[in-house]
């Protein structure tokens, strides 16, 4: 996927308008509209604005795929977080590993408990 589908796909969830994400981020209704149609292409910084805008990492707009576990598992990540309150668009792949690490950790602890039962 390219990173204007990825950005229309996620403003889409998240039941963004174009208004909506402009007035979050600064940036025109014309120029989200431009990068979302492969048009033009933003610069780090103003990916950077549109992922906070999102409250999404900025991989979640550069990936090319988003069919893989990871990305699944960054999305509900994402999902939980925004449940509570978290930014995380200000996360990056250690955050993300270390979270994940910490998850894996309480799920072996569960099981074990569960198989001691």
């Amino acid at each position: 996927m390219k990173v204007g589908e990825n950005i229309k796909r996620i403003r889409l969830e998240k039941k963004l308008s174009r208004r909506e994400l402009s007035e979050i981020t600064g940036l025109s209704q014309g120029y989200i509209a431009q990068v979302e149609n492969s048009l033009r292409n933003p610069t780090l910084d103003t990916l950077k604005k549109i992922a906070k805008g999102l409250n999404v990492r900025l991989e979640f707009l550069t990936s090319n795929s988003n069919t893989n576990e990871i990305k699944t598992f960054g999305a509900e990540l994402d999902r939980m977080c925004n449940e509570v309150g978290i930014d995380t668009s200000l996360f990056d792949e250690e955050d993300l590993e270390r979270v994940t690490a910490k998850i894996m950790l309480l799920l072996k602890k569960i099981s074990n408990e569960k198989n001691a039962e």
